[in-house]
């Protein structure tokens, strides 16, 4: 299947129907890395992100394009933080975990509070669908809850509720 690069820098992009109605033949949604800031610009409450939400479509984020995912992220080792996309609300996606230094996890845990944080380290997946999941990949997936610290391997199933039970 050929792959259809869809440039989405910026609202307008996200609001194009042409982007849009690129989704109506996808197979998937592939959101690149890099800093997550002007992804979730482009995306918050466009027509092309309010579109994808009421597909099946699977959602394939790669470094930033995961972290988006969740209700922040820091952009700064200052502490400055940006909201995400809340798909997955009341959780903080730490990209690269096992390439983090001990100041970049603080930040992250501070981050999180209370609230759920998923570590993912480079070369690992979390493959699922909001409530049923699977770790994938040499790396390791690493979960801070209420129940505290816990860390899955490939081949580990998870029962996490990340979205609402009604749908994303």
């Amino acid at each position: 299947m050929p792959s259809l690069d869809v440039p989405l820098l910026s609202r307008s992009d996200a609001d194009d129907p042409a982007a849009t109605a690129c989704l109506d033949n996808a197979a998937f949604l592939y959101m690149l890395g890099g800093g997550p800031r002007g992804q979730v610009a482009a995306l918050r409450g466009s027509t092309f992100w309010r579109r994808f939400l009421d597909t099946s479509l699977p959602y394939v984020g790669s470094s930033g394009g995961a972290m988006l995912l969740g209700a922040r992220y820091p952009t700064s080792p200052a502490g400055e933080v940006d909201t995400g996309l809340s798909v997955f609300p009341n959780t903080v996606i730490a990209a690269h975990w096992n390439e983090l230094d001990d100041a970049w996890r603080a930040i992250f845990l501070d981050l999180a509070g209370e609230g759920l944080l998923i570590g993912i380290d480079v070369d690992a997946a979390l493959v699922g669908d909001g409530a049923n999941w699977l770790v994938h990949g040499p790396g390791d997936v690493h979960i801070r809850g209420r129940a505290g610290w816990r860390r899955h391997s490939a081949g580990t199933h998870l029962q996490l509720q990340l979205t609402s039970p009604a749908g994303r």
